[in-house]
């Protein structure tokens, strides 16, 4: 089944695609990002089913690859077998199972936030400067796309805490 917010979102893409302004010609509930891939899927497909079923296929990928990051920052962390309890914990969830289908902004802003995490994990590397950079910049698009990803910033802001305190003490 369709969730009425899923039409929503796409009606709200559609909108923003004719060009119409989000806040001023239609209400809109989030930051505009999420608008731009809903629009480019209306472009191709036009005002039709398909244009549903092409959104649903996009936040199935955007699904797919976050359960893959997932994962990865969890073998990194731990070993393959808690990596893959944690992919099928989020994968099967009751409460959120449907809504990780559904064309909603959530998910997009989990994986740019992931992402960030992950490669903020990996800025001990020589491509520090980069990374740290790269990182940044997802993380604030998370936040681009769903503020609520906010809550992210908590494991990069206690790490960041735990290398201040430990540069004065040891230094």
């Amino acid at each position: 089944y369709f969730d009425v917010d899923e039409f929503a979102h796409l009606h709200w893409g559609y909108s923003f695609l004719i060009g119409e302004k989000p806040y001023t010609d239609f209400f809109y509930l989030f930051p505009p990002f999420f608008l731009f891939p809903i629009a480019a899927i209306i472009s191709v497909f036009g005002r039709s089913i398909s244009a549903i079923i092409a959104a649903r296929v996009f936040i199935f990928l955007i699904f797919c690859i976050t359960c893959l990051l997932l994962f990865i920052l969890a073998k990194k962390m731990r070993n393959t077998q808690t990596a893959l309890l944690a992919v099928i914990i989020f994968a099967f969830l009751p409460l959120p199972y449907d809504k990780l289908l559904e064309v909603r902004p959530d998910l997009l802003a989990t994986l740019l936030s992931l992402t960030g995490i992950y490669l903020f994990s990996l800025s001990e590397s020589k491509y520090r400067g980069k990374l740290l950079f790269i990182s940044g910049l997802l993380i604030s698009s998370s936040l681009a796309v769903v503020p609520k990803t906010v809550f992210f910033l908590i494991p990069v802001l206690a790490v960041l805490v735990y290398k201040i305190i430990r540069a004065i003490i040891f230094n």
